[in-house]
């Protein structure tokens, strides 16, 4: 029974989990209708009753002025409840009704509620009999708390030896299907259960803060993304302006590189017809020698 209800509150932990808009339940950035609550034209409910009645209250005197600054302000009493919330803020509810009752479980001694056990090695030794004499049970309990706990026993209702009954209504004493061993194992069967408690808010605060980390580094790389296309769009008097002085850069460098390619091509001309001049003059002087 105990590793029933330590699952149970597992059960009811993953069930919150398991929502679309789980750990912050905020609304979706892609969703463009209101998410109402059921049965209701509200998309949250909000209470701002104490804020009002905090706003109504009269002004501090000057000597609690300064313990005033240390003080919440009137806003911070106004409570909103989102649907999500509205929905599995009474799971939450309820699984503090299942602690309770795994405290029940992990605590129970069957002489506490009238109930014993035969003890020992043999058949039927965990069998738990619940006792039915009324009258005997007003003398053990007082005022529901359990003064003479050797009434509540085997051996105060039965013969250990021959099994006969020892009290007159030891015979209406009857036999539940149900067995207790008293082993320190059920502690241990809720320990699945207290984790998953221990490590629900931690993942609440992990994944929320997760989630904004994100938002926030998917929201900076759009503002990049927008900023890049920005400046990249065509028509822009200042892309225009950069694109003119460009072009007139250009033209003046074409403009002085075919410049000196044309002086340096005339050089180059001047300098090749004189040097043939000078060996033409050579050989004819060479001929004028060889016919002397």
């Amino acid at each position: 029974r105990a590793t029933m209800m330590s699952v149970i509150i597992f059960c009811d932990l993953l069930t919150v989990a398991q929502d679309w808009d789980f750990p912050s339940f905020k609304k979706p950035l892609e969703v463009n209708h209101q998410v109402l609550i059921a049965g209701t034209t509200l998309p949250e409910l909000h209470c701002d009753s104490f804020t009002r009645l905090i706003a109504m209250l009269p002004p501090c005197p000057a000597c609690l002025k300064r313990c005033a600054k240390w003080l919440p302000k009137a806003d911070f009493f106004t409570f909103t409840v989102t649907g999500s919330w509205l929905t599995y803020g009474p799971l939450l509810v309820i699984m503090c009704i299942d602690l309770f009752c795994t405290k029940t479980q992990i605590m129970y001694e069957p002489e506490d509620y009238g109930q014993y056990t035969k003890g020992g090695d043999g058949p039927g030794a965990y069998s738990i009999w619940t006792i039915r004499d009324e009258a005997y049970l007003s003398i053990a309990f007082e005022e529901g708390y359990l003064e003479y706990e050797a009434m509540v026993t085997w051996s105060a209702r039965w013969n250990i030896t021959t099994g006969e009954p020892l009290v007159q209504g030891s015979p209406v004493d009857f036999e539940l299907n149900s067995q207790h061993t008293g082993t320190g194992l059920r502690y241990l069967c809720v320990i699945p259960g207290l984790v998953a408690m221990v490590a629900f808010p931690i993942m609440v605060y992990a994944g929320n803060k997760r989630k904004t980390m994100t938002q926030i580094f998917w929201h900076q790389i759009g503002g990049l993304r927008g900023s890049a296309l920005k400046a990249d769009a065509p028509g822009s008097k200042t892309d225009a302006l950069a694109e003119s002085k460009l072009e007139v850069k250009t033209s003046d460098d074409v403009v002085a590189a075919e410049g000196g390619v044309r002086g340096a091509t005339s050089d180059d001309a001047v300098d090749a017809e004189g040097a043939v001049g000078s060996t033409a003059a050579a050989a004819a002087a060479v001929v004028v020698r060889a016919e002397e």
